[in-house]
């Protein structure tokens, strides 16, 4: 059979939609890897990857019955590696004293040749990222305009659930995200094009993603960050995401200056054990508990220190990986170490060992929880509730110890406050004058002897506000929306301003199904809120985000099942059960769940996230399944998600519980917004 017949056989069949968006997701969730590992700044904006995938496939949907041409998607993908590959000599620098990135300082591995504030960079990726997906989304609603309403929708839904699936596969084996890229460049060309010529225009771009091979050192792809790592003879050396993470020193080594300088480090990092036997008569804990143990440096320090038991937390298996293999003194090779892949605040919370000593190694994360959500990785570790947590894996007299590389007075006075609401009256800070590793350790003690805080500094910290789990913007030095998030958020709202004004303009006798829209706000705010609701039960991994993304969608999948079985019945119940179940999430105690076994949390979460989602998918289901056509309906309810993101900062003001409130409203006005349009097409009619 010719590449012509069997192009022609599938021109017409539903496992068309199945491909494009499973194509959509791979590389929208493929870019929010990929360009965050190139642009270190990027690394604090992916939300505004999501966004620009929205963006693109709400507009391509607008624009379906326009004939856009077909080198769009292969220009985009150009425009956009040419993008990442110049932006890696760029320097970012830091525009705005209110937030806490790690920004400082020149990558020497590149030679920077020009410099542009933050909130440039993350507009510029915007912009280019948004182009590759108006043609897909395009293409998308064309292939669904030639099915029926929830059918097509059921494939939509479909592919995206594989994709999603096919995407934490791939991170999960390391898969690099170019090579994604390149898979969804050439798929979509033998896809949805039958000339040679095109086809070979899609493969192009592809292949240019091929620079990112070049690195200068050893690399490999963790599920949260692109690792590369140096190993020589002095240390392991680790950089994350374009920045410098964390540095795994070979404590035996003779040759100076290398054993002045590890003697300087075993030093900083012994600190903890000697303020430890200071106030227990000289003796030294025999029970380590280590948080961020990275690539082994705390454990071979506690060792040394005489520890007979050393439990060390990493949430990153490539990490841990290679600690085992190239730190030289082989900590995980030890039997007195017990190596335990998970987030810290996990691990915190469901263990039943009672430690001497607690060490927060240095978990400055450089990336955010997910696409879906402006939380970083560590957000949840540096909260009241966590060092509660803390205390209660302490034995009597125990410590805690936290270290931090701070650059600004008030983050000191936030970690500091934010410690003593769990352990009031019982810690201390010591400020390092390097920088080097960490510059800050703060020490907290559960009823340790003649161990107390000193009153000048509780008096210089009283007014400084501490990081919650309702409020876990460590990074941030007031609840408020940044002048730089404002900038980008203005942008944003700039071009919603224009899709609106593109649509009333292509049909200005049509409704703009602003319905549509609210319900796109919603079901993101809502991802986003169950992301982070999920992460504070079972830890903020991203084997929990992934089973976020894929029970969402299968659920929205049931939803429309249920639609597609009983066309007639009416949303009333519906929308009540989804506003009803979104105002139990607001009372309910997040906390209680962590009583809870594992099976009932299981079942708990189910109802608490679940249901809206499920009543949510429902009165999509129905609403589209309605509508004569796809794009306008389907591109405003993107549009609406891309907002949806936007309107997840207010948590920033309002913390994180308020995002439940939000959700009661953003439904409410989308029910108005609905009946208003069905009293309206009956008057017309």
């Amino acid at each position: 059979m010719s590449t012509s017949t069997r192009s022609k056989k599938f021109e017409n069949h539903p496992v068309r939609i199945v491909a494009a968006s499973f194509f959509i997701l791979l590389l929208e969730l493929a870019l929010i890897r990929f360009i965050p590992s190139e642009i270190k700044a990027i690394s604090y904006f992916t939300n505004l990857l999501v966004f620009a995938a929205f963006f693109g496939l709400g507009l391509g949907c607008i624009l379906w019955r326009k004939n856009l041409p077909a080198w769009l998607l292969p220009t985009g993908l150009m425009l956009l590696a040419g993008f990442v590959f110049f932006s890696r000599g760029i320097t970012v620098y830091e525009t705005d004293g209110a937030v806490h990135y790690w920004l400082q300082g020149q990558d020497t591995r590149f030679r920077p040749f020009l410099q542009i504030p933050l909130w440039a960079t993350a507009i510029s990726a915007f912009a280019f990222s948004a182009i590759p997906f108006v043609t897909m989304g395009w293409r998308l609603a064309r292939e669904m305009q030639l099915h029926p309403r929830l059918p097509g929708y059921g494939y939509d839904l479909l592919g995206s659930l594989a994709g999603t699936l096919f995407f934490a596969a791939a991170s999960w084996l390391g898969c690099p995200p170019w090579v994604l890229i390149l898979v969804t460049a050439c798929a979509w060309g033998l896809i949805f094009h039958a000339d040679s010529a095109t086809r070979l225009l899609h493969l192009f771009p592809g292949l240019v993603f091929l620079f990112s091979l070049i690195a200068p050192y050893s690399w490999k792809w963790s599920p949260y960050y692109f690792i590369q790592y140096n190993v020589d003879a002095r240390a392991i050396t680790i950089w994350v995401n374009s920045s410098f993470h964390q540095e795994a020193v070979n404590f035996s080594i003779t040759e100076p200056p290398h054993k002045d300088n590890a003697q300087v480090i075993k030093e900083k990092f012994g600190l903890p054990y000697k303020i430890y036997a200071e106030h227990h008569q000289g003796r030294y804990p025999k029970k380590v508990l280590i948080l961020g143990a990275g690539s082994g440096n705390d454990v071979n320090i506690a060792l040394m220190q005489g520890a007979e038991h050393v439990t060390a937390v990493e949430i990153d298996p490539t990490i841990v990986d290679i600690g085992r293999k190239h730190n030289p003194l082989k900590p995980y090779q030890d039997p007195r170490v017990r190596v335990v892949v998970d987030d810290g605040r996990h691990f915190l919370r469901t263990t039943k060992d009672k430690f001497d000593v607690i060490v927060f190694g240095t978990l400055d994360s450089q990336t955010l929880l997910s696409g879906y959500a402006n939380i970083r990785l560590d957000n949840y570790i540096y909260t009241v509730e966590s060092f509660r947590d803390a205390r209660e894996a302490l034995v009597e007299g125990g410590m805690v110890f936290t270290y931090y590389s701070v650059f600004k007075e008030w983050f000191v006075h936030r970690v500091y406050k934010t410690v003593a609401m769990a352990f009031p009256g019982e810690l201390r800070a010591h400020i390092f004058k390097d920088n080097y590793l960490f510059n800050l350790v703060i020490v907290a003690a559960k009823n340790a002897p003649k161990f107390t805080s000193h009153p000048s500094d509780d008096k210089v910290t009283q007014s400084a506000r501490f990081s919650s789990d309702n409020w876990p913007y460590i990074y941030m030095e007031e609840p408020t929306i940044s002048p730089l998030y404002m900038t980008v958020l203005g942008f944003i709202a700039f071009a919603i301003l224009l899709v609106f004004i593109l649509l009333r303009r292509l049909e200005p006798s049509r409704s703009l199904h602003s319905d549509f829209f609210f319900l796109g706000v919603g079901f993101t705010l809502m991802q986003s809120a169950a992301i982070v609701r999920l992460a504070l039960v079972f830890g903020t991994t991203w084997i929990v985000s992934a089973i976020v993304f894929s029970t969402m969608l299968l659920t929205v999948f049931v939803g429309n099942i249920i639609v597609s079985r009983r066309p007639h019945w009416k949303t009333s119940w519906a929308w009540g059960g989804l506003l009803l179940t979104l105002l139990v999430n607001y009372y309910f105690p997040v906390q209680s769940l962590l009583e809870l076994s594992f099976v009932t949390q299981l079942f708990a979460v189910f109802g608490l996230i679940g249901l809206p989602v499920l009543f949510a998918g429902l009165n999509f289901s129905r609403l589209f399944g309605r509508e004569a056509e796809v794009g306008a309906p389907l591109g405003m309810n993107l549009i609406g998600a891309m907002a949806g993101g936007a309107f997840e900062y207010l948590s920033m003001v309002y913390g994180m519980r308020s995002m439940w409130l939000l959700l009661i409203g953003v439904y409410a006005i989308a029910w108005l917004c609905h009946v208003y349009r069905i009293q309206s097409q009956r008057v017309m009619s």
